[in-house]
């Protein structure tokens, strides 16, 4: 109804936030904690599957976000690529499931299972798109 907003942060934040935010351009603000569970939220995803030659970072975001390798590679140079919220400069870096990778400009993605591997030594994945 445009009363409330929620704020997500990590916890060691959330004391400054309660002392110090008072107002937002001329309207005063109560602040109130809130377990995550209370605000409804939930993270929605778009899953996407396909084969893959190998588990290396370029790789995976190449078939995530339908970027050709060169693309990726471009990405992972110019320090907008990052894996498990430590920036990567190389696309050789091998990833596992349950690895968080988020590319600036283009999303967030979780490797969130690892198929079968075909006869001819491709992987079979499902990555988790967030929205």
């Amino acid at each position: 109804d445009g009363r409330y907003a929620y704020i997500f942060c990590m916890e060691h934040i959330i004391g400054v936030i309660k002392e110090q935010l008072d107002q937002v351009r001329h309207t005063r603000v109560f602040v109130e904690e809130v377990s995550w569970e209370e605000t409804g939220y939930v993270q929605k995803y778009k899953k996407k599957e396909g084969f893959v030659a190998s588990m290396r970072l370029d790789v995976l975001v190449s078939q995530a976000f339908s970027l050709s390798r060169n693309i990726s590679e471009k990405l992972l140079k110019s320090q907008k690529v990052f894996h498990n919220g430590k920036m990567c400069l190389s696309g050789g870096q091998k990833i596992k499931q349950g690895d968080i990778i988020s590319v600036r400009g283009y999303g967030k993605f979780l490797v969130e299972d690892l198929g079968k591997t075909s006869k001819k030594g491709r992987q079979f994945i499902t990555l988790a798109i967030f929205q």
